[in-house]
């Protein structure tokens, strides 16, 4: 896993504006993959580099186990709708009373799975690798342009950067309120329906604790002179070093070989 540690080391170092592009470029890349070859090749790559990213970063973000199954479960169906609905002008290979299976819709289906697989995995490595703020500062300092429209750039980036930070918070509020109403015998196993009525005696609460929370967030910084419409120091002191440039011009060098593609 040390090549994972110092890869994540370098990453911290590069500013999140490159980080960025280079999500939405490899996403584009994965959603123009014409072969499912292709598109298996960069699942796989990014499954084992969401993998290690995830085991080497026990305090970042990370998405619970079973958050995976349902995504993988989410691909497994992609799979089976494609193969059942998609090529039906096709010459059908299977066939079992009403359901016929048809090659070209398992091509197309896998090519999906593995697309949209790809795309969890690549979203997974992109959130750990960027912490709230960096995240935050970099999407802010990408819209900086909008400003001369009357885009309210600063407020953005305020209002992302407190919804960030106070998710965790919301999140642990939740389990004590959640212990809490066990304790007074509300179940939360059983049925679907008698699921989501005892989760409406957590939402309610964690809802009014979220809104005193954010009220008393507003009033405190209110008696500080807070002023949104100002600019972030952490936005406006964002430069290129060297290694944002070298990775610009590795993502340009990608650019230009899928272009290339393309073309030919």
């Amino acid at each position: 896993m040390q090549g994972f540690e110092v890869m994540i080391r370098v990453v911290d170092r590069i500013d999140p504006r490159v980080i960025l592009l280079g999500f939405f470029s490899t996403a584009l890349w994965i959603g123009t993959a014409s072969t499912g070859l292709s598109t298996a090749a960069w699942a796989g790559s990014l499954t084992v580099v969401s993998w290690g990213v995830r085991r080497s970063l026990p305090d970042r973000l990370r998405l619970p186990h079973h958050w995976l199954w349902w995504m993988l479960g989410m691909a497994l169906l992609t799979f089976l709708l494609h193969m059942v609905f998609s090529g039906s002008g096709a010459e059908p290979f299977f066939r079992v009373g009403p359901v016929t299976l048809y090659s070209q819709g398992a091509v197309l289906g896998f090519r999906m799975a593995m697309r949209l697989w790809a795309f969890v995995c690549l979203s997974i490595t992109a959130l750990s690798c960027l912490s709230p703020g960096r995240l935050t500062a970099g999407v802010t300092r990408m819209l900086m342009p909008l400003r001369f429209l009357g885009f309210p750039v600063a407020s953005l980036y305020y209002f992302v950067f407190f919804l960030l930070r106070m998710f965790p918070t919301l999140m642990d509020e939740s389990q004590v309120i959640r212990l809490a109403q066990r304790s007074r015998g509300i179940r939360f196993n059983g049925s679907i329906v008698k699921r989501s009525r005892a989760s409406a005696a957590v939402a309610v609460p964690v809802l009014a604790a979220g809104l005193r929370r954010s009220d008393r967030l507003a009033m405190s910084l209110a008696a500080r002179g807070f002023d949104a419409r100002r600019i972030p120091l952490a936005v406006g002191a964002m430069r290129f070093a060297a290694l944002d440039w070298a990775v610009a011009g590795v993502l340009l060098l990608g650019w230009g070989g899928w272009v290339a593609a393309r073309l030919i």
